[in-house]
C-alpha cells in the first residue's frame, strides 16, 4: 500500500507497506500552482509506477490540497526512495551498490588498461557515466568500478539483443541507459512500433533522449524508465529546465553551449555534464555516402565512417548511420574538461559523462583513468593532444 500527504506549504510524505514493514520519506515543501495544478488522481499514477521492481501496488490512499504543484519528477525521486528503503527494510540489501574494489588487483585485470587507478570508497563523490557503442567496449567498461552508469548507443545493434546487454550492464552493478536516435521521423518511429514489445522487455533503467518526438513516443506508450534529456534538447537556465517539469523528466545534460559562469548559476542537481568526447557539429538526413558512391544499405547495421576535410586541413569523423538513415559529421577534436574537474564540481553537477566514440582501448581506458583521478579523488591530470574546451572558458567575470 502506498499512502502520501501533500499539503500546501508543507513538506511532501509518503510511505509504503508490506507484509509487515513500513517505509516513509519526505519530499520537497509543497508550492502552490501557477499554470497547471497536480491532483490526487495524477500523484497516485505516478506514485503507483512500480515497473520492474519486486512490488505491485494493491492500494493508494492519497491526500491531496487544491491548486498545487509537485513536480513530476520529484514524485519519480519519492517513489525510488519507498522501493529502495522497502527493500533495504525487507531484505537487509541496499539496492544502490558501493562501487569499491575488493583489492587494487582488480585494477590489473581491467582489459581498459585503466593504468594506476586505485579504487577507493568514493561515496558521496561526482559519478561518473560513460557511453559505448558496441559490445566489445562496454566489457571492458564494465570492469571499471567508478563508473556508476552506462549509457549504451544502439544503432549497431537488434533489439531482440538490448535485454540481453542491459542484463550483462545491470550484473556489473551499473545502470543501464539505452541511447536513442538523433532524429526520429516517421521511418525510425516504424522501426520502434515494431520491436515496441522488445524495448519494453528490454530491462535498461532508462533512456538517453535527444528529442522531443522520442519522449513523446515512450510516454504515449508507457515504456518504464527514467529519462535523461540529452544536450542537444536545450535547457539553457532554470525556468528551461521548469518547462519540462510535468513531462515525467528524471534528468537533464547540461548545454555544451553553455559557459562555466553560466552553468554555475543553474541548479545542477539533476544535471549531468560531458566532459570528454567527440560532439557531432552536424546531423544530417543528406547522406554523404548516398551522394558520393550511391546508397550502401547494410544489412548488418554496421555503422561506416567516412571523413571530410575542412580548408584548415582538419578531417571531421562521419558516421553513416544506415539503421536510421542519416549522417552525423563529428568535430574533428575532442571536447576535453578532465583538467577543470575542481571547477566543474564547484557548480555542484551531479554527474559527469565520458562519451568513447572513436577511441581504441588502451585511449579509452587513459581517458577513463583520468577521469577518475580528477573527478573521485580531486586530483590533477596532465591533459595531452589536440583537444578543444568548447565554451566553457568562454565569457567574461
Amino acid at each position: 500500500m502506498i499512502c502520501g500527504t501533500f499539503r500546501l506549504g508543507q513538506k511532501a510524505c509518503v510511505s509504503i507497506s508490506c507484509g509487515g514493514f513500513c517505509y516513509e520519506a519526505q519530499g520537497n515543501i509543497v508550492e502552490k500552482a501557477i499554470n497547471s495544478p497536480m491532483d490526487k488522481e495524477q500523484i497516485e499514477k505516478q506514485l503507483s509506477k512500480l515497473g520492474n521492481t519486486e512490488f505491485v501496488v494493491e492500494k493508494t490512499r492519497i491526500e491531496a490540497d487544491e491548486n498545487i504543484f509537485v513536480p513530476v519528477q520529484e514524485l519519480n525521486e519519492l517513489r525510488r526512495k519507498l522501493v529502495a528503503g522497502l527493500t533495504e527494510q525487507m531484505t537487509g540489501i541496499r539496492t544502490i551498490k558501493s562501487h569499491v574494489a575488493d583489492d587494487v588487483d582488480a585494477v590489473e585485470r581491467n582489459s581498459l588498461q585503466t593504468g594506476n587507478c586505485v579504487h577507493e570508497n568514493h561515496a558521496g563523490k561526482t559519478g561518473i557515466n560513460v557511453t559505448v557503442y558496441d559490445e566489445e567496449m562496454l566489457s571492458g567498461v564494465l570492469q571499471v568500478q567508478d563508473v556508476l552508469r552506462v549509457y549504451f548507443e544502439m544503432s549497431e545493434t537488434e533489439f531482440k539483443d538490448l535485454n540481453r546487454i542491459a542484463g550483462r550492464i545491470k550484473e556489473a552493478g551499473k545502470e543501464a541507459f539505452l541511447v536513442l536516435p538523433y532524429i526520429f521521423r516517421k521511418n525510425v518511429s516504424d522501426i520502434f512500433e515494431r520491436n515496441l514489445i522488445f524495448l519494453k522487455n528490454a530491462g535498461f533503467d532508462g533512456f538517453l533522449i535527444k528529442n522531443l518526438d522520442e519522449l513523446s513516443f515512450l510516454m504515449e506508450n508507457e515504456v518504464e524508465g527514467k529519462r535523461i534529456l540529452d544536450y542537444n534538447i536545450y535547457q539553457f537556465n532554470d525556468r528551461a529546465r521548469d518547462f519540462f517539469g510535468n513531462m515525467e523528466i528524471d534528468g537533464y545534460t547540461v548545454s555544451t553551449e553553455l559557459s562555466r559562469n553560466e552553468i554555475c548559476k543553474m541548479d545542477n542537481s539533476r544535471r549531468e555534464m560531458i566532459v570528454y568526447g567527440y560532439l557531432p557539429v552536424m546531423v544530417s538526413a543528406q547522406c554523404i555516402m548516398k551522394n558520393f558512391c550511391g546508397c550502401k544499405l547494410n544489412s548488418d547495421r554496421e555503422a561506416q565512417v567516412l571523413y571530410l576535410k575542412d580548408r584548415m586541413g582538419k578531417r571531421m569523423p562521419v558516421i553513416n548511420q544506415c539503421a536510421w538513415c542519416y549522417n552525423v559529421i563529428y568535430d574533428s577534436s575532442p571536447l576535453n574538461l578532465l583538467a577543470y574537474a575542481g571547477q566543474i564540481k564547484e557548480c555542484s553537477i551531479k554527474d559527469v559523462r565520458i562519451d568513447l566514440r572513436f577511441l581504441k582501448e588502451k585511449e579509452a581506458g587513459e581517458i577513463l583513468c583520468q577521469a577518475v583521478e580528477a573527478f573521485v579523488y580531486d586530483r590533477a591530470v596532465d591533459v595531452k593532444g589536440d583537444f578543444t574546451k568548447g565554451h566553457f572558458l568562454r565569457g567574461v567575470e
